[in-house]
């Protein structure tokens, strides 16, 4: 249009020259244009653009007039097309392509050629049509559509973009004007600044529909947001992982490590990510050395042996190779020393043959230690003056009886009634005041024996249970071996005599020491340390040994393939087989007591509750309605639990009436204090 009217050329342009008018005198204005013109160009870039109705309605009626032998031409132009979709009746036409270099100069060409070097071009129509409606006006409403959306006015601007399509359906800048109101973007070039792609926006895809020019920035624009995006989402953790890793902790390496590895080849994010993990490894190596370094100063046979396994996570740092080497001789020798310097007590301080002769047996065992031989030959010889000094002793007493006897019937008779006053008063009192006198010193497997031997004197008997009560975890039954704790926290195990195929080592703990409670299962036994570790020998097949790692344990409890141990805090740890969830204890808190049976856990809450996991066919874990509880203990597939009025509730299998527990009464526990 701007060419044509440049060149001298009355051109008719229904957008631009209809601009101003009303809709109702449009008619006029086109027939006067359409008769008068000597040239219709009709310009289009899709095959349905040139056959929608408004359209075919012009240049049809044009081409009439043609045939009815007016001078008159039509010239086609079309872009980014195929010629051949032109309508059938163009094909007569010579049709011009608008992408070809030099267009606007042959059309110009063309033009003054059909009308006539001689004439006037000032006096000459041509009529530009193009795909856009010829009954439209809605420039202007573009042009006010563009200025509310500078002035922040979105829904106006959305509002005089509809009133566009009313007109014209598939005007691509209609849907754009549409698509910034939506995104509240005042101009076209600012669609960058837009937070997120807009591509699945409906607006978006209508106007690259309508526009492929259009269609292709767009496409532009959203490729830029997303790579924007990216970066800034890449950027923001390579940001984090550079503070996280300046922490300089393990945990916070480690956790800088990840980030890095997710964002591979951005700036130096890979080379970060391998500095990070060699420094997490260097504070891991380090942390575990000095933990192993601790163990190893203690100079105890039980810390040397830790630092070996220790040692063993961290091969070739620093001294760990050489210290992990000198382990197991450091580790001897202090368990030779400790039985030596046992039996030598033994053999200075005691006058017990029992005694002496279990001295005699440790020294022999280790006849290579020091002078050891030497002592055994000590306590043989202690033992032969002992038993002499006895037999004498015995001589004279048996003397002195038969003396006695010759004395006559009543003596013999005040002896006899001296003896029952003795067996119902005296030595009743005499265990009692001896029980309580080793209570006080800690004593407490005697104190238990001496209140028993007291009988129904004063509170004995509940003296008794108040001991028995402390002294849980010194006894232990898997399914086939049984377990005993020495007062001297070594262990002891019955030695297994069925076939080889059976026996997983779960007797084997003649090298433990500092051990304060055991449990067992079914052919595994775990032994509590003092210091709050845990030991373990047997079969490992479901894991139920991998307590290596366990620290502040208080209590243990063994399942038959699984074990669980009670930290100080009042958590739960578990190892082992797992099919039936008898291992998931993690969320557990403020447990005091736990037991364990063949496929399940229970736990005493502080509060009196109980809790439980795992196997449930028989019921043996409904215990969510149990209150007041203040012991508990688990069979196979059932569970018992101690009430503070002393009843005993239970559940689970009762086939062998093993929960007919409901008249128990009087079970109530003694006090702690």
């Amino acid at each position: 249009y701007h060419e044509l009217t440049k060149a001298g050329y009355k051109v008719f342009f229904a957008r631009i020259t209809l601009e101003d008018k009303l809709g109702t005198a449009y008619e006029p204005y086109i027939f006067a244009a359409l008769h008068s013109a000597k040239v219709m160009v009709v310009l289009g870039t899709k095959a349905e653009h040139f056959n929608a109705v408004w359209v075919k309605n012009e240049w049809s009626r044009y081409l009439a007039l043609i045939q009815n032998g007016e001078k008159k031409t039509l010239i086609p132009a079309f872009k980014d097309m195929d010629p051949y979709d032109l309508p059938e009746a163009f094909s007569h036409l010579q049709a011009q392509d608008m992408t070809k270099l030099g267009f606007m100069q042959d059309l110009l060409h063309g033009i003054k050629k059909i009308l006539g070097s001689d004439e006037k071009p000032q006096k000459e129509t041509v009529v530009v049509q193009a795909a856009a409606p010829a009954s439209s006006n809605y420039s202007g409403l573009l042009k006010r559509a563009y200025i509310f959306l500078e002035d922040g006015k979105w829904q106006e601007a959305d509002e005089y973009c509809e009133k566009v399509l009313d007109s014209d359906p598939e005007c691509a800048e209609a849907y754009l004007g549409k698509l910034l109101a939506s995104l509240h973007i005042s101009k076209r070039n600012n669609l960058k600044s837009a937070a997120e792609p807009f591509d699945s926006n409906d607006n978006c895809k209508k106007a690259s529909r309508y526009d492929a020019n259009l269609a292709k920035e767009l496409a532009g624009i959203n490729t830029y947001i997303r790579e924007r995006n990216e970066n800034a989402r890449k950027e923001r953790i390579y940001q984090n992982a550079i503070n996280d890793s300046a922490r300089g902790t393990e945990e916070k390496l480690t956790d800088a490590e990840k980030q890095f590895k997710s964002i591979p080849g951005y700036k130096d994010a890979d080379q970060r990510a391998k500095q990070c993990r060699k420094k997490a490894e260097q504070i891991r190596q380090e942390k575990v050395y000095q933990q192993a370094t601790a163990e190893y100063e203690k100079d105890t046979e039980t810390g040397y042996k830790e630092a070996e396994k220790i040692f063993a996570l961290i091969p070739g740092y620093k001294d760990a190779d050489y210290k992990k080497a000198e382990c197991p001789q450091k580790a001897e020798i202090c368990r030779k020393e400790t039985i030596y310097q046992k039996a030598f007590t033994a053999l200075k301080e005691s006058n017990s043959i029992l005694r002496l002769e279990d001295a005699q047996m440790q020294l022999a065992s280790i006849s290579d230690y020091k002078d050891a031989q030497a002592r055994v030959d000590e306590c043989k010889k202690k033992i032969e003056e002992i038993k002499a000094e006895a037999e004498a002793k015995a001589e004279q007493a048996a003397k002195k009886r038969k003396k006695a006897f010759a004395v006559g019937t009543p003596i013999v008779c005040a002896i006899i009634a001296f003896v029952i006053v003795l067996n119902t008063v005296l030595l009743p009192m005499f265990h009692y005041r001896k029980a309580v006198q080793a209570e006080a010193n800690g004593q407490i497997p005697a104190a238990m024996l001496e209140y028993g031997k007291a009988g129904t004197y004063k509170d004995a008997k509940e003296k008794t249970m108040k001991c028995s009560q402390s002294l849980t975890g010194l006894l232990a039954a898997g399914d086939a071996h049984t377990v005993g704790l020495r007062a001297d926290g070594t262990v002891v195990a019955t030695e297994y005599t069925g076939e080889d195929y059976y026996y997983d080592g779960q007797c084997a703990v003649d090298g433990w020491t500092d051990i304060v409670a055991i449990a067992a299962g079914y052919s595994h036994t775990v032994g509590l340390r003092a210091d709050g570790t845990v030991v373990e020998t047997g079969s490992n097949d479901d894991g139920q040994c991998d307590v290596d790692g366990w620290t502040d344990i208080v209590a243990l409890a063994a399942g038959k393939y699984h074990t669980v141990g009670l930290r100080a805090d009042g958590t739960v740890v578990a190892t082992g087989g797992n099919d039936d969830g008898q291992c998931d204890v993690d969320g557990w808190t403020d447990i005091v007591a736990l037991a364990a049976g063949t496929w399940h856990t229970v736990g005493l809450c502080a509060d009196g509750t109980v809790v439980a996991t795992g196997g449930n066919d028989d019921g043996q874990c409904d215990v969510d309605g149990w209150t007041d509880i203040v012991a508990l203990a688990a069979g196979s597939y059932h569970t018992v639990g101690l009430r503070a009025d002393g009843t005993v509730v239970a559940t689970g299998r009762n086939s062998d009436g093993q929960c007919d527990v409901d008249s128990w009464k009087n079970m109530k526990l003694p006090s702690a204090d």
